[in-house]
C-alpha cells in the first residue's frame, strides 16, 4: 500500500499498520487483565524499535551506502515528540511521588495519566497535521531508485492481503496472550520479562524489515519514519 503513495504517507502507513499488531495484543490482555504485561509490552516496543530496529537500519544502510541523506525536519520532529512523550511518561511519577496517602496517590496517578494522554493524543495529531497538510513539502523527497508501484501488487489486492493479515493476528493473538503466563513457567522466566523483551520483537518484525529494507535501498527518511514515526504512535 506505501508503495502507491508517496514516502511520507508511506511511513505513516508502514507504522500505522506494523502498530496493529501490538494494538490488537495490548486489547486482548487488557480483557484479560494483563494490565503489566500491556505496559512491559508498550515500553518494550518502544525500546525495541528505537535501538534494534532503527540501529539495524543505520547499520545496514551504512554497509551499503558511504554517505545517506537525512531530511533533517524528519528526525527533528520525531525527536521533539519522543522527548515529549518521555516527559508524558515521568509526569505521573513526579506527581505521585510527593503524596504521602496512597489512596490520593492512586487518584492523582489516574487523573494525571488521562490529562498527559489527551494532551499527547492532540500532540500527535497536530504532527499529523504538520506533516501531512501545512509543511508537506518539507517531507517530500525526490523520487529515487527503487521497486515502484508498477512492480508491486494493485492496491486491491494489497488491501486484501492486509484485512486477511489483521484477522489473522486476531485470532492468533487470543493464544498468544494466554501462552505468555505458561512460556515464562516452563522456562523459569518472568511474565514480564517475556512482555518487555520477547512480544515486541514479535510485534515489531514486520516494521523491522521494512526499515531496514528501505534503508538498504537509500531512503533512510522512509526508513527514519517507520521506525520512530512507530514509536511516537505507541507512545
Amino acid at each position: 500500500i506505501a508503495l502507491h503513495t508517496n514516502e511520507t504517507i508511506g511511513g505513516l502507513l508502514n507504522a500505522t499498520f506494523g502498530n496493529a499488531v501490538e494494538l490488537i495484543l495490548s486489547i486482548n490482555a487488557l480483557r484479560a487483565g494483563l494490565l503489566d504485561v500491556i505496559k512491559a509490552t508498550l515500553v518494550g516496543s518502544i525500546l525495541s524499535n528505537l535501538f534494534l530496529v532503527l540501529g539495524m537500519s543505520l547499520l545496514c544502510g551504512g554497509y551499503v551506502y558511504m554517505e545517506q541523506k537525512v531530511n533533517p525536519v524528519v528526525s527533528e520532529a520525531n525527536a521533539g515528540l519522543l522527548v515529549m512523550a518521555s516527559f508524558g511518561f515521568l509526569l505521573p511519577t513526579a506527581f505521585t511521588s510527593t503524596m504521602s496517602s496512597t489512596e490520593k496517590k492512586l487518584h492523582l496517578d489516574e487523573n494525571v495519566s488521562l490529562v498527559i494522554a489527551i494532551c499527547l493524543l492532540v500532540l500527535y495529531f497536530c504532527y499529523l497535521f504538520f506533516q501531512l497538510f501545512t509543511h508537506s513539502s518539507q517531507f517530500a523527497n525526490e523520487e529515487g531508485e527503487g521497486e515502484s508501484a508498477e512492480d508491486s501488487p494493485s492496491l486491491p489486492t494489497a488491501l486484501a492481503v492486509l484485512a486477511v493479515s489483521v484477522l489473522l493476528v486476531a485470532v492468533n493473538s487470543d493464544y498468544l496472550v494466554d501462552s505468555v503466563a505458561g512460556f515464562s513457567e516452563q522456562l523459569n522466566l518472568g511474565p514480564t520479562f517475556v512482555s518487555l523483551m520477547l512480544l515486541p520483537l514479535v510485534g515489531n518484525a514486520a516494521e523491522h524489515m521494512s526499515a531496514v529494507t528501505v534503508a538498504i535501498k537509500d531512503k533512510l527518511d522512509l526508513s527514519i519514519g517507520i521506525a520512530c514515526g512507530s514509536r511516537v504512535q505507541i507512545a
